[in-house]
C-alpha cells in the first residue's frame, strides 16, 4: 500500500515522496498530508506510551506528488504531555503545519461520557454502494478509499441540509491499522456543505482538529473494518463553512472527534 510507504518514510527520516494517485483536486488529498505529518510527530515523540491527544492541521498551499520535506519539532516534553510542532515543505515552501499533543494516561476520578457516545444505527455498509471512482472525472485518491452514505446524499445534489453519515475504509487495508491511518481515512469525505450546491463548485479546509478520545483495542484495529462516521455542520456563511464530525470503530465505540473550518468558493 503506498500509504504505508509515504507514512513509513517520514518515519524513517525528513524526506517523502508524495505518491501520484493521490490527488484532490489540483492538490495531493488532505489526509495524506495530515498522515505524513503525524508520523513525523509520532517518530519525534519517541515513547509509544504517548498516545496522540490532540493533532491541529493547517493545510498552507497545495502539495503536488513528488519529493517533500518533513521536520518536527519537539516544543516541550513535560511529565505527562509532550507538544511537537510539526511542517510539512515542498521547493523550500511550507504547505502544510501541525501542533500534535502526546500525552501519558493517568489517573483521575472522573470517567464520563456523554449520552450520545453510541453509534447510530446506519444502514449496514455491505447494502449501499460505495461512491465511484471514475478516473480522470472524480478525485484519484477516491481509488484508495471506501465511502457508502447512510444518511444525506453526495456532492451537488441540491440538498436543503449538508450533515451525513456513513461507513468508510481503506480499498486496500493497510498492513497495520495506526492512529496516522485513522487520521487519513477520516479526511475521506468531501465538505458536507457541497452537497446543498446544485452544480459543480469548490470547497478546500482550511484547518482541521483531530482527537481520538478511545484507545485501539487490545491486539489493535482490523484493518478491512468499516468504520462509521458523522459530520454535522454548525454554521456556513461569507465563504466558510464549520463543521464536527464524530467516528466509530466496527464494535461501536466512539474513536475519535474531527472539526474543521472549510474555505468554500462557492
Amino acid at each position: 500500500m503506498s500509504l504505508d510507504r509515504m507514512l513509513q518514510e517520514a518515519r524513517d527520516g525528513e524526506n517523502v515522496v508524495v505518491d501520484d494517485g493521490w490527488d484532490q483536486g489540483r492538490a495531493t488529498f488532505g489526509g495524506v498530508v495530515g498522515g505524513i505529518l503525524l508520523a513525523r510527530a509520532e517518530s519525534v515523540a519517541g515513547d509509544p506510551a504517548r498516545e496522540l491527544r490532540s493533532a491541529m492541521v493547517s493545510f498552507v498551499a497545495p502539495v503536488d506528488p513528488g519529493e517533500v520535506e518533513v521536520g518536527a519539532e519537539v516544543l516541550r516534553a513535560g511529565k505527562g504531555v509532550t507538544q511537537i510542532h510539526a511542517t510539512l515543505r515542498q521547493q523550500g515552501a511550507v504547505a502544510g503545519a501541525m501542533l500534535a499533543s502526546f500525552g501519558l494516561e493517568r489517573s483521575s476520578v472522573l470517567d464520563w461520557e456523554s449520552p450520545d457516545a453510541a453509534a447510530p444505527s446506519l444502514t449496514a455498509a455491505s447494502a449501499i454502494d460505495p461512491l465511484p471512482y471514475v478516473s480522470g472525472v472524480t478525485p484519484g485518491f477516491f481509488g484508495h478509499v471506501e465511502m457508502r452514505i447512510a444518511e444525506g446524499t453526495h456532492p451537488f445534489a441540491g440538498a436543503q441540509t449538508p450533515d451525513l453519515a456513513g461507513w468508510m475504509r481503506f480499498t486496500e487495508p493497510p498492513a497495520e491499522f495506526t492512529t496516522a491511518h485513522l487520521l487519513t481515512l477520516t479526511d475521506c469525505w468531501p465538505p458536507s456543505v457541497l452537497s446543498m450546491l446544485s452544480g459543480p463548485g469548490a470547497a478546500s479546509t482550511l484547518s482541521w482538529t483531530f482527537e481520538p478520545v478511545a484507545p485501539s483495542p487490545p491486539g489493535g484495529d482490523d484493518p478491512r473494518a468499516q468504520w462509521q462516521y458523522e459530520v454535522l455542520t454548525d454554521r456556513c456563511s461569507a465563504g466558510y463553512a464549520h463543521t464536527h464530525a464524530r467516528i466509530w470503530d466496527g464494535h461501536g465505540t466512539r474513536r475519535a472527534l474531527s472539526r474543521q473550518t472549510i474555505a468554500v468558493f462557492s
